[in-house]
C-alpha cells in the first residue's frame, strides 16, 4: 500500500518552524549545516508524520484522509 508523503515545501515549512532544529525529546541538535561544496548546505533532519503516512505504520488513522495526512498540521 502506498505512502502519504509529505510534499517537499511542506518537509522545508516544518524545518524551518522548528528553527532547523530537531524535535525529538532531549535532542535540539541543528538538521541543517554546510557542505563541503561552498554553496550547498546539508540537511539532517526528517520530518515525521504524527499519525502514520501509511498502514503499516506506528499511530495509522484509517479515517484520515490523504489530504490530513499530508498537511503540515500532521507533521513534526
Amino acid at each position: 500500500m502506498a505512502r502519504d508523503n509529505f510534499r517537499s515545501g511542506t518537509k522545508r515549512k516544518l524545518a524551518e518552524r522548528a528553527g532547523y532544529i530537531c524535535s525529538f525529546p532531549g535532542c535540539n541538535k541543528q538538521t541543517i549545516g554546510p557542505s563541503k561544496i561552498f554553496n550547498l548546505s546539508i540537511l539532517t533532519g526528517k520530518a515525521s508524520h504524527i499519525e502514520a503516512a501509511s498502514p503499516n505504520g506506528p499511530r495509522y488513522n484509517k479515517y484520515q484522509k490523504k489530504d490530513e495526512r499530508m498537511s503540515i498540521e500532521n507533521g513534526i
